[in-house]
């Protein structure tokens, strides 16, 4: 089988740099995102994985750091955007559906694991399934439709709109 995660895992020296520079960056999701592929890194038997990453532009670090990594003889590929910049958002998005594509071709068994409803991962995923042919499984450790409540913002409202399907 072929896996793709989608979510915010980077190296820990990566985190530290972006929390540094400013980012709001949880420590509690990048572990639990670490103990999440650690285990999937161990027993994978003979399946792929590959790993898609959103993370905060951050000029400094996104110069220092390139598009990508590799994690445990994984690739970790980079998908910067600026927040609550349209202009970012919206080639964010254009970038994962071709990141997804690629990915998807020459794959038989092929999985999409998310790390929560992020609509940078989820929109491109849920839009390419069917066409594809490949399963979406989502873990969402915290549902958006209760968090930020009182806070106005297109992202926010696409997430919660995603969660409550």
């Amino acid at each position: 089988m072929h896996i793709l995660y989608l979510g915010y895992f980077c190296k820990e020296a990566t985190f530290n740099a972006l929390v540094e520079h400013g980012s709001n960056g949880s420590h509690a999701r990048q572990q639990l995102e670490k103990k999440l592929l650690d285990g999937l890194i161990e027993a994978r038997g003979g399946d792929t994985i590959d790993i898609i990453s959103y993370l905060p532009e951050i000029e400094e670090v996104h110069k220092s750091v390139g598009e990508g990594e590799v994690y445990q003889g994984l690739e970790i590929t980079y998908l910067w955007c600026k927040k609550n910049k349209i202009i970012s958002v919206l080639s964010s998005l254009k970038k994962n559906m071709r990141l997804i594509k690629a990915w998807v071709k020459g794959k038989e068994e092929k999985v999409i694991l998310t790390y929560s409803v992020n609509p940078l991962h989820v929109i491109p995923a849920l839009l390419l399934r069917r066409k594809c042919g490949f399963k979406v499984v989502t873990l969402c450790s915290e549902v958006s439709v209760y968090r930020r409540k009182g806070r106005f913002h297109l992202a926010g409202q696409i997430s919660r709109k995603i969660s409550s399907c």
